[in-house]
């Protein structure tokens, strides 16, 4: 049973997923905790998704459809914010499912003196099945949550928190429309922002559908420019979290390994389009720096690679740190085909 403000506001952005979304929506229906209502945000879709989220809308009094012009998934979500009437916000991905305790498991951690609830997720990828389950815990400073949820990975993703409609409204929080990577996180870490204490919690009851083959535009490769960008960003709202020294090291270290990272992806796959030689150069040297400014990044890097990072840093000159990483590739490739052989 629904009532006009239930306990739990689902928003399910929807677009061109009509083979998928019916297991999305049974899914949610399949709750056994019930005071929820579903806002289904038809963000333009071209195929047969809109008129799925009106059948479905027809036959359970608990679900609006919000139909509307092609936005992104971050303009839906922000229609499904405001429609919203639950004194807590669940976002869940249209492909996705859960199993039928998801709520009810949320439902039976809430207390009225914290303001965020996260879960783990079976990552579904190819047809394996990995689980990632964070401890319980109930962390009342906002640097060591983020800290151990980052070691989960568990910060950048919407479908794993609850979060708390009141400090959502009050501070105005939206997801960045400006933005097609990271938005999910950014939103996280602003939202964290207003928090005095999270749970986390033991359950893995969340089914995240990933593919080799993914390619939705969350997932295309980012230029050097907005990588710097989206980084900076990330970083600025992860920092006004907290000022204590041992967690803005943490967040300097994981600053320069996104750019690290970056720099791994253009070698794996294709640097940007258009990248000029000097640009190379300049994002390589900026890498080089923060890589040495911030130790290694010994968090984010296994043993075996240091070894590559300490030749990068004997190299000044940009085509000897380029020749550098592409070593610490043709590594991990080498060490994949070995693993491969021994299979």
């Amino acid at each position: 049973m629904t009532t006009s403000h239930p306990l739990i506001s689902i928003v399910v952005p929807v677009y061109n997923v009509a083979p998928q979304l019916g297991r999305c929506l049974d899914s949610i229906l399949r709750q056994d905790f019930r005071d929820f209502e579903l806002i289904l945000v038809d963000d333009g879709s071209r195929d047969s998704s809109g008129e799925i989220c009106d059948r479905y809308a027809s036959q359970h009094p608990c679900i609006q459809v919000i139909h509307q012009a092609n936005g992104g998934v971050s303009a839906a979500r922000n229609a499904g914010i405001r429609r919203a009437q639950g004194e807590w916000i669940y976002f869940a991905d249209s492909d996705d499912w859960m199993e039928h305790d998801l709520l009810s498991t949320f439902q039976s951690y809430l207390t009225p003196d914290t303001d965020l609830y996260l879960i783990g997720a079976a990552i579904e990828y190819d047809g394996h099945t990995t689980f990632v389950t964070p401890h319980a815990h109930h962390y009342t400073r906002m640097d060591e949550a983020l800290v151990y949820l980052y070691q989960k990975n568990l910060v950048g993703v919407p479908w794993n928190k609850l979060f708390r409609r009141r400090i959502v409204e009050t501070y105005h929080l939206t997801f960045c429309e400006a933005l097609n990577s990271y938005e999910d996180e950014l939103f996280n870490l602003e939202y964290c922002q207003h928090v005095t204490s999270v749970r986390t919690i033991p359950y893995h009851g969340y089914h995240y559908l990933t593919t080799s083959n993914d390619q939705s535009l969350s997932k295309r490769i980012l230029t050097h420019k907005e990588r710097k960008h989206v980084a900076g960003l990330l970083y600025d709202a992860a920092r006004k979290i907290s000022d204590n020294p041992d967690y803005v090291a943490y967040l300097g270290q994981k600053y320069a390994f996104h750019i690290y990272d970056s720099v791994e992806i253009y070698y794996k796959k294709a640097w940007p389009a258009g990248i000029t030689r000097a640009e190379k150069r300049e994002f390589l040297l900026l890498c080089y720096t923060l890589l040495h400014e911030n130790d290694f990044c010994s968090q984010f890097f296994p043993p075996k690679r240091v070894w590559v990072l300490k030749l990068i840093f004997l190299c000044k000159h940009a085509a000897y740190i380029q020749l550098a990483f592409q070593l610490d590739l043709f590594r991990i490739k080498l060490s994949k085909w070995l693993h491969h052989e021994r299979i």
